[in-house]
């Protein structure tokens, strides 16, 4: 199937107008250079924060080292938990989360 030349590009909101590709809409996204039809892709500012984040994210959730680490220490036995401490750090975490909330 054959698409028309004059079908509207795809954006970030609202239809195009015939004349508007390869035209940047100033801050309010990023567009694509238009191809030898005329279209183009106008991501906006939030597709680019969650593009991101994703790639913020797509690292390892966790150090397999130190995870190892305690594994062992439970196994033989050596692993000293500081209660005083876990039960500080909880206490300092609900407060941020509670002071973060309060905004």
């Amino acid at each position: 199937m054959k698409i028309p030349p004059s079908t509207p590009r795809v954006t970030g909101g609202g239809a195009a107008q015939p004349g508007d590709a390869g035209r940047a809409n100033g801050a309010s996204g990023t567009t694509a250079p238009p191809t030898p039809g005329g279209d183009a892709v106008r991501l906006s500012p939030l597709s680019t924060q969650l593009h991101a984040l994703a790639s913020s994210l797509s690292g390892p959730e966790f150090d397999r080292a130190k995870v190892d680490e305690i594994k062992h220490a439970i196994r033989d036995g050596k692993l000293a938990i500081r209660t005083d401490v876990v039960a500080d750090r909880m206490i300092r975490d609900v407060e941020e989360r509670l002071a973060k909330g309060g905004k």
